[in-house]
Parts: structure tokens; sequence; C-alpha cells
């Protein structure tokens, strides 16, 4: 495998620069979006062409070193490294502005790779003789030809999608704004964790075989539906926890979801779901994929194929929010039907302050557990030992003490009507936006009865699309007005969100406990990340956005 890579808007993310660039020069309003294409086009409205030129040429050049990477894509190459496939950088690039003063902008580019560590043995570790800049598109596309690449990554459909382009090149098209939905030549990815998922897909070599242990089932389970056509399976690389695939009867799509089970996790993820989707789509809430048969047997759950795509952090807003709240009503307002009454537990269920303790408690003692099996593991049993648990002890004993100085009892147990039907894992991390705007929330195998405070917690804490800080009271509120004992709910929030903080620190390092570990491996997720997740933990603790 060899992975070519765009530069320009593919490594580096020019919206800050070019945002403050502009409003330096005062050649946009300070509420302009601060996106670079908001800059461009706000120019171009305006008939300032030129401006939008001579300001390419300043910030590619002399402003270059206040360009950020996108987040993630270190990661990305560092792991490249890891597992020795070779990555070629080749851009489309003149070497001198347009207009404007003479900036060399090959060498500005060289230069902040430079001071990023592209070049460092002990960082990214790439040689020079990896990294191309061409003067024209002919010249870029020889070149991805001539490198020998078997993948290539660009923010731009027209390159991608040019008559020359190598046939034998797996095209991707990298589009965090989401604005080339509709270009079906490319695979597509939003981020560079979607970028990492892929390439560990096509890393696993017994896909083929996967499918083949599956579609007998599969085919069964189309027939109890009442499906006469052929079945097709057609592996999907997301999330890290069970198989998932799309399923083609006929024409018509669905979604297939094959479930890790071991003997040393037996929770019953199917059931979890299945019931769960059943109970909402019953009353009324199509907001979440619709279950249409399952084989409890072969754990295995047919389900709605829903189009959408995931958001990206940084995305989150009022909408979204409100999109979420509305879900959780509804899901709550017939909760005291018979159906609704026999949901299960959730998954790690907690109903007093004491059981939200325990449940950190047991986290943090599985990590310390690591099998110091190599130097890795060996580091995060360190990071765990010395900055993670010593987090814990101050948090722990900061609850404790508040909660006695509330008056409150640690093990007060949480009464029926200050429960929920929790989704669990809840957030925009498992959700799909679709063409029209609207959610669909997705994967609720932890699903169940549960403290709504815990659900509070977990969905500001979750790190994969932050949910921002500033909705914290707005949902606290709506959440309570369900609620018996409001205010007892919101001292548990409060009390509660620094342990939950260092509980989703915990699940980053999942990847080094031997039942989580094999639970990627049974997805379809690459497992040599475990240096990645080591890194994301460090980071996280470090956070100080709660």
């Amino acid at each position: 495998m060899h992975i070519g890579i765009d530069f320009d808007n593919t490594i580096v993310c020019y919206d800050k620069v070019f945002y403050k660039v502009a409003v330096e020069n005062c050649l946009i309003p300070t509420d302009t979006p601060s996106y670079k294409n908001s800059v461009r086009d706000y120019l171009r409205k305006m008939g300032n062409e030129d401006e939008w030129t001579r300001l390419q040429g300043l910030v590619y050049g002399t402003k270059m070193d206040e360009a950020e990477a996108f987040e993630g894509v270190f990661d990305f190459l560092h792991w490249c490294r890891q597992n020795k496939i070779d990555v070629s950088i080749v851009s489309h690039k003149s070497r001198y502005p347009y207009i404007g003063p003479k900036y060399d902008l090959h060498l500005a580019a060289l230069q902040w790779m430079e001071v990023q560590g592209f070049f460092e043995l002990n960082k990214l570790g790439l040689s020079r003789e990896q990294i191309f800049f061409e003067l024209t598109k002919a010249d870029k596309i020889k070149r991805i030809a001539d490198t020998g690449c078997t993948h290539f990554i660009d923010d731009l459909p027209e390159l991608l999608n040019e008559p020359t382009f190598p046939k034998n090149v797996t095209r991707i098209l990298f589009d965090p704004e989401h604005v080339h939905i509709s270009d079906y030549a490319c695979d597509h990815v939003s981020n560079w964790n979607e970028v990492f998922e892929k390439f560990a897909f096509f890393q696993d070599h017994k896909i083929e075989e996967k499918i083949k242990s599956i579609l007998h089932h599969a085919v069964n389970m189309a027939k109890m539906a009442g499906f006469k056509d052929t079945v097709h399976l057609t592996p999907i690389a997301c999330g890290g926890n069970n198989r998932v695939f799309q399923m083609k009867i006929g024409s018509e799509k669905f979604l297939l979801k094959n479930y890790f089970h071991s003997n040393e996790d037996k929770r019953d993820r199917l059931g979890a779901e299945f019931s769960f989707a059943s109970f909402a789509w019953e009353h009324g809430l199509h907001t979440m994929p619709c279950p249409i048969t399952s084989d409890p047997a072969n754990f295995l759950g047919l389900y709605e194929f829903v189009k959408g795509r995931k958001l990206n952090p940084g995305k989150v807003n009022s909408n979204f929010v409100q999109q979420a709240l509305i879900f959780y009503s509804d899901l709550n307002r017939n909760r005291d039907e018979t159906e609704g009454l026999n949901l299960p537990e959730a998954s790690e269920a907690c109903f007093s302050i004491a059981d939200h303790i325990s449940l950190v408690d047991q986290r943090i003692t599985r990590l310390l557990d690591i099998e110091e099996s190599d130097s890795l593991a060996c580091e995060a049993k360190e990071f765990t030992e010395v900055k993670l648990s010593k987090a814990w002890k101050n948090v722990r004993e900061g609850i404790i003490e508040q909660t006695y100085e509330l008056g409150l009892d640690l093990d007060r147990y949480l009464l029926h009507e200050d429960r929920c039907l929790s989704p669990s894992d809840f957030g925009f991390h498992n959700a799909l936006l679709k063409d029209d705007g609207t959610l669909v929330f997705i994967d609720f195998e932890y699903a169940g009865w549960d403290d709504p405070a815990k659900m509070v917690c977990d969905f500001f804490c979750q790190p994969a699309v932050p949910v921002p800080f500033d909705f914290y009271q707005y949902v606290k509120s709506h959440i309570q007005s369900g609620l018996n004992d409001a205010e007892y709910f919101r001292q548990r929030v409060d009390l509660l969100l620094p342990a939950y903080r260092i509980k989703w620190c915990c699940i980053i390092l999942n990847d080094f406990l031997p039942v989580d570990n094999e639970r990627r491996k049974y997805a379809f997720t690459n497992n040599n990340r475990r240096e990645l997740q080591l890194n994301k933990a460090r980071k996280y603790l470090e956070a100080k956005t709660l």
C-alpha cells in the first residue's frame, strides 16, 4: 500500500489564518464566518478577486507559520510509519504568488513541515524525497502515478475525477465541510479519524472470510423478513464494537449488525438495541433506524439503512442539541407503559452516587492491571498509575466531600420516577445528519433504564464530537423538567461531571484491555492503534474544557 496525500486544505487547515489576516487587512467584516471559503466568497461577492489572490499569496507565504494541521493528521502519518505504509505528499502549488511580493511558497511549505516535525526521526520521520510540489495539475497527476500510489487523498473532486487520473489508484475525497456530497465517484471522508478507520479497514485481509461466515445467516434473515431476492453484503468501516454490513436485497438496502460476544463480556448487545429500537418505533419515535428482524442465536440484527453523514467536531450547534433533547423527551414520554417498564437496565447503570464512584473505581482498577507486554503497554500503565489514578483520587475525594457538605447520602437509591430510559453513550458521535438537516440517532446496544445524570455527563464528556459547554445549563433544565426531584438531579450532575471525564479517559484506553482489544479485532477496526489512543488519553486528561 502506498498512500498519496495532497498538502493544502488536506493536511493543512487555513481557516483561522485566512480569517485573521483578512480582518487585519480590513478586507472582511469581523462577523464573517471564520472559514477560508467564507473569506473567499465574501471577497468575490464584493468584486475583490485580486484581493483574494493577493491574500492567498500572503497566507501561503509569510503567514504560513500561522497555519494549523487538521486534527488527527499527525496521528495518521505516525500510524502509517508504524505499519510500514509508504506515504508521498503530492501538491499542485505555484512557486510564487500571482499577485504581490515574490515569496517562495514551496520553501514556506517545507519550513512549516520542518517546524511541525515532519522530517524528525522521533516524530513523523518523513524524508524530503517524499514531498513533491508540482507546478501544474497535469504534473501532479503524473507524479501520483510515478510514485506508485495505490490511494490518493485530496480535497478537490475535480482533480480526482480528471480523466487522466490513474485508474488503478483509489480516490478519497477529503471534504470537511461536506460540500461535495453529491460526488459519488470517490470515497468520502470528512476528517482524519475517518481516514484512519478507512485504512485500518483496508488492511484487514480477512474481510472476505468474515463476509462468507455470515452470508448464510443473512440469507435466512432475509427470508424471515419476507424477501426473496439475492442478498449481497458489503462491510462498512464504522465503530469498533461490532461487525457492520450494508445488506442489499434486490434493490433495497439495509444495515446488518453482527454483535460482539465473548465469555468475558456477556452483555446482550443485540437484545438491548433491538428491544429499545422496537419500543421507540412502536411509539412513533422514528429518528432512529427502524428494526426489521433479528437472529439472536447468531447475534445478528437487521435495521433500516439510513443515508446520512457523521458530524465533525466543532459542528454541534443549538439546532442539533435541540433535536437531541426532543429525541430524549419523545423516548421517555411512554416510558411507563408495559413495554417500557420491561426494558432492561442500561449497561453500567448507576442508581446512587456510590454506584457512579464504584463504576470509575472499576475502570481504573482494570487499567492498573494492564499486562506489560510491550513498551507501549508499560507507558499506558505508567500513565494510569502516575497521572490518571492521581486525578481520579482528587476527583473522588472532592465528590465525597461535596456530597456530605450538601447533606446528601452517597447510598441514596434513585426512585423509579427519577430514572430515565437512556440511549446510553448518547451524543453526536452516534448520530447521522441527513440531507434535510434532521439527525438520526444510532447505536443503542448499551441502552436501558439509568440515572439521567449519567446520561447528561456522558453527553458532555464524550470526546469524539464534543458538545459545547455553553449548552450545559440548558440541557440540565430540559432534562430536569420530566423528573420528580429536579434539585437532586442538578446536584448529581454537577457533582459527577468530573468523574465522567475520568471515565471517558479510561474508555479511550480500552484498547489496552484484553476483552476490549478482542472486540476491536472482531469489528472491522485495525487493532494497531494503541499509541493513538494513549496520546488521546493524555490530551483529554490535560484538557480544561469543563
